[in-house]
């Protein structure tokens, strides 16, 4: 919806879906399924208003880190949590550089490179992308 144009109703999408998985958290706390659904959804909503307001995207980053990181402790195998964890630090590089904090939005964005190359020497039968 979002690169269609309807950014507004892709946010409303999203806070509905984000409404069903915190009834099911209610009632399941450590349901990793809810949980990795939840980082994804709050990362996706964050893109999408990154055109509009930074500040408040920046802020709502800053809230989903420590509950990316949590999942990646917990689950240190799992994929989708690591993707989230690098994810959640690429998009507060992209506003620190459009900030013209290049030196912050570096820090940000190394931390996720690493956060990717973890997940791709996970790849059965890689070394990783430059062969390392």
């Amino acid at each position: 919806m979002a690169e269609s144009g309807h950014e507004t109703e892709a946010l409303e999408q999203y806070r509905s879906g984000l409404v069903l998985i915190q009834r099911t958290l209610a009632r399941d706390p450590k349901n990793v399924n809810a949980r990795k659904t939840e980082a994804a959804l709050r990362l996706e909503m964050a893109s999408q208003s990154l055109r509009r307001n930074n500040g408040v995207v920046f802020e709502e980053l800053s809230k989903q880190l420590p509950v990316n990181r949590q999942l990646l402790f917990e689950y240190p195998e799992d994929s989708d949590c690591l993707l989230n964890l690098a994810d959640n630090y690429s998009q507060p590089g992209m506003l620190e550089s459009a900030r013209s904090r290049v030196r912050e939005g570096m820090e940000d964005f190394k931390k996720s490179v690493v956060c990717a190359r973890v997940r791709w020497h996970r790849i059965p039968g890689t070394r990783g992308p430059s062969g390392s």
